[in-house]
């Protein structure tokens, strides 16, 4: 029996993470990611204290849209800035700072339960 879950071929799927980059839908990206639903998005952040609101626009263009952010914030769970968070609070974008593997495996599994999540991904 295969219990291999359905992913519609328009999803992106984190295939895997490290040297500094991640593996989407089988392509290599070097640097942080925006990944959302249909596309990953590179973004000039590699850590956590380049992180600004002007590089996060591309989520708040689409916060209609969205349920929860998961920040993968690197080798180890980082709490987020005060004006990352006062930013998705305002846009009432749900979020959940986490290291980046486990950000990465998140969003999988919110993919194929068709959740209404991205990820913003600093590399490890």
């Amino acid at each position: 029996m295969d219990i291999t879950p359905h992913i519609r071929e328009s999803r992106v799927i984190v295939d895997g993470y490290g040297d500094g980059g991640f593996r989407i839908n089988g392509e290599r990206h070097v640097g942080g990611l925006i990944v959302l639903e249909t596309e990953a998005l590179a973004i000039p952040s590699v850590t956590l204290d380049e992180l600004t609101p002007a590089v996060l626009e591309p989520l708040i263009e689409r916060a209609d849209e969205l349920d929860v952010v998961l920040f993968g914030t690197g080798d180890r769970m980082r709490f987020l800035p005060p004006a990352i968070m006062e930013l998705l609070d305002h846009h009432r974008i749900g979020f959940d700072p986490m290291d980046t593997g486990a950000a990465c495996r998140s969003f999988n599994v919110l993919v194929t339960e068709d959740r209404r999540a991205a990820a913003v991904l600093l590399p490890v």
